[in-house]
């Protein structure tokens, strides 16, 4: 591991000690022994605290109650899916769904599903499309089930703007893509049904445009919006560029513009600081 930068290290403790020179609770009353039988060395070192914890705190969740969806490490994330899509259909249509899921193509699929709501019908073949790496012909369905009257997509509309999302950004389209995450976004905060959380996975996937234009402090700030609503996925994605990050001094500098990239650093100093040392680890305290 290279040796951290100085400049750095010095300028996030100093932001860091301010921000602890605040009020604060104390708490208690059953404190570790180590603060008994260590207290120089302890008090000398900087807390430790909980990355999880400080990323869901670097923004406020917004103020649409939008749901977190994400798979656990021991759940089945098609489990996860299967039920979601059962959501607002009938028994009949549940059936016809999952037909058109079996199906060898879009076309195939669109002929089961012929009875089916258009949104429905037509969101189900992207999704048949997509599974099969067809991302134009997915692309075609899901912008037809946008071009329906609002009325006559209230199924599927969340979804397909979603997956329109995706389609656009690998095909290499971010604008419109941003667009399409944002509308995501827009048509849920309205009342939009949206039982497999993509409100806030739009969040991540945006961020993630964001971060390969090289906005890192928009990228961040999104994430953060993610983390705040509770995602795992937020809070690990906000990890890994702070990691990558600490590196670079150009990417420190750009969020050190910012608030919540500042945030961001300060909070990754305050719980994951051994990472920036080449301390000795059968040293007790490095």
């Amino acid at each position: 591991m290279t040796k951290p930068r100085k400049p750095l290290l010095r300028t996030l403790t100093l932001a860091l000690s301010m921000v602890m020179l605040s009020p604060a609770q104390a708490c208690g009353p059953d404190f570790p022994m180590t603060l008994l039988d260590h207290r120089g060395l302890v008090m000398a070192a900087l807390p430790e605290g909980t990355f999880s914890f400080e990323a869901r705190h670097l923004l406020e969740p917004g103020t649409a109650a939008f749901k977190v969806v994400e798979s656990g490490p021991w759940s089945d994330p098609e489990e996860a899916r299967l039920s979601a899509e059962k959501t607002g259909l009938s028994d009949a249509q549940i059936e016809a769904v999952a037909a058109m899921r079996l199906s060898a193509s879009a076309d195939a699929a669109l002929a089961l599903g012929a009875e089916l709501p258009p949104d429905l019908a037509r969101y189900t073949a992207g999704a048949v499309a997509w599974q099969l790496g067809d991302v134009e012909r997915a692309r075609s369905l899901f912008e037809q089930v946008l071009q329906l009257p609002p009325e006559q997509r209230t199924l599927r509309g969340v979804w397909a703007s979603y997956m329109l999302g995706r389609a656009l950004a690998l095909n290499g389209e971010p604008a419109q893509a941003i667009a399409a995450f944002e509308q995501t976004r827009t048509w849920v905060q309205n009342g939009a049904a949206d039982p497999d959380g993509l409100a806030v996975a739009s969040l991540g996937e945006q961020a993630r445009i964001e971060l390969e234009a090289g906005r890192l402090a928009a990228a961040v700030r999104l994430y953060a919006e993610q983390a705040a609503y509770g995602s795992s996925s937020g809070n690990n994605s906000l990890l890994f560029v702070v990691r990558t990050a600490i590196a670079d001094s150009a990417a420190v500098d750009a969020l050190l513009a910012d608030e919540v990239g500042t945030r961001l650093l300060l909070a990754y100093l305050y719980t994951r600081y051994n990472e920036l040392t080449d301390a000795d680890p059968d040293e007790e305290y490095p």
